[in-house]
């Protein structure tokens, strides 16, 4: 093969794997604005709840033989938002064993 024909094939190959790593990028920045459009939805929806929730806010007051349960109430809404009562199952299941 001449060396013309060589550096032909070379080029051809750089140029080849250059058009490889292109599309990889492409697919990587397709994901990255997939991400970034659910992202941008969701704090959309944050922001209208918010929103809303301003306009509609009213005061809450409770009364004084009703503290102990809206305390307990709230407890047992932060424990389970935070996960603790799964994590008190799984603790006491592995001391079973």
């Amino acid at each position: 093969m001449s060396k013309r024909a060589k550096e032909a094939q070379k080029h051809l190959q750089q140029k080849r794997e250059q058009y490889h790593r292109q599309e990889e990028k492409i697919e990587e920045m397709k994901c990255t604005m997939q991400h970034t459009e659910e992202e941008i939805k969701q704090l959309e929806y944050v922001l209208e709840v918010m929103k809303s929730a301003e306009k509609g806010r009213k005061r809450r007051v409770i009364t004084h033989d009703k503290i102990k349960e809206y305390f307990a109430s709230f407890s047992r809404f932060f424990k389970n938002m935070t996960g603790q009562s799964a994590v008190q199952f799984r603790n006491e299941q592995i001391g079973k064993n």
